[in-house]
């Protein structure tokens, strides 16, 4: 998860030196959500990587050093109103800073949806709590945890066919950089105590995913369909949706091509094609959001 901020901080004053160290400490707390933070000082510039640079959120400062006027209840607005207009998300979290929150005004907050959250060098952490807080109230942020991952691991397919699972690396990766632990199970091999074990853990972690990937041909496939996924993925994915509550953790990804079932309910698999790189985003978000 990522985000940005806005401060047209004066370089050389006392007042910049307390401003650099309240960001620098806020960038370190909000690390420990797994967020990445950053501050630029040209406005011009927030806008545009604001619309460009797949942010999250972002913070702008009230008070205007320049003018001493508080410009920033109009950068927040901006901000909302081009959200809703280039990404099609009207409610983009907007958190307005200040170390003078006694010039907060209600219709400049509140009625537009922008959260006021007072600043200190004592209170970057409290102001880290306060956004991951409204993020997760959003819905758009919650602690990953612990992700489970059920996958084909074998480089032989059952038809002969070697088919390297590329995409399982990049699925860790992906994993790790959205703050969540990467676990991998299996119940090819099972018995009753390994499967009481593995409902266990569905029911313990944070996230389950459920990769379904082209391992066996299907024979003068007469659809779009023209692979099978190993069958323990199957079996897996027919365990995680016997969990009791398993549901609300459950991400399905499906290679282009890979067959799938249409009886699981109201999940829709996230597709993609070779690379997961292309799904990123998506993923991450899915990763990040309540379950």
């Amino acid at each position: 998860m990522k985000g940005l901020g806005w401060d047209d901080m004066s370089r050389g004053s006392p007042e910049t030196i307390s401003e650099l160290r309240f960001y620098e400490q806020l960038t370190e707390a909000l690390q420990g959500y797994g967020i990445s933070y950053r501050v630029t000082e040209r406005l011009d510039e927030f806008y545009q990587d604001t619309l460009t640079g797949d942010f999250d959120f972002v913070t702008v400062d009230l008070m205007e050093q320049k003018t001493l006027k508080p410009v920033g209840a109009d950068a927040a607005r901006t901000v909302r109103a081009r959200m809703a207009l280039e990404r099609r998300d009207p409610d983009f979290p907007v958190f307005l800073l200040s170390s003078t929150p006694e010039f907060f005004r209600v219709e400049d907050a509140y009625n537009n949806n922008i959260t006021p959250v007072a600043k200190s060098l004592d209170a970057a952490i409290l102001v880290a709590q306060q956004i991951t807080f409204r993020l997760k109230e959003s819905g758009r942020f919650g602690r990953v945890g612990q992700v489970l991952i059920f996958a084909r691991h074998a480089k032989e397919s059952l038809s002969g066919q070697r088919s390297d699972n590329h995409a399982l690396p990049q699925l860790r990766k992906i994993i790790k950089e959205a703050g969540g632990e990467v676990k991998e199970v299996s119940a090819e091999n099972f018995s009753l105590d390994i499967l009481d074990e593995l409902r266990r853990q569905i029911q313990e972690a944070g996230r389950v995913i459920v990769l379904l990937t082209r391992d066996e041909a299907i024979a003068a496939a007469a659809s779009s369909t023209s692979h099978l996924a190993r069958p323990n993925v199957y079996l897996e994915l027919g365990m995680v949706l016997g969990v009791r509550g398993a549901n609300r953790k459950l991400i399905l990804l499906k290679e282009e091509g890979a067959y799938l079932t249409s009886g699981v309910g109201s999940h829709q698999p996230i597709p993609y094609e070779g690379d997961l790189n292309s799904i990123r985003k998506q993923l991450t978000k899915a990763l990040q959001r309540h379950p």
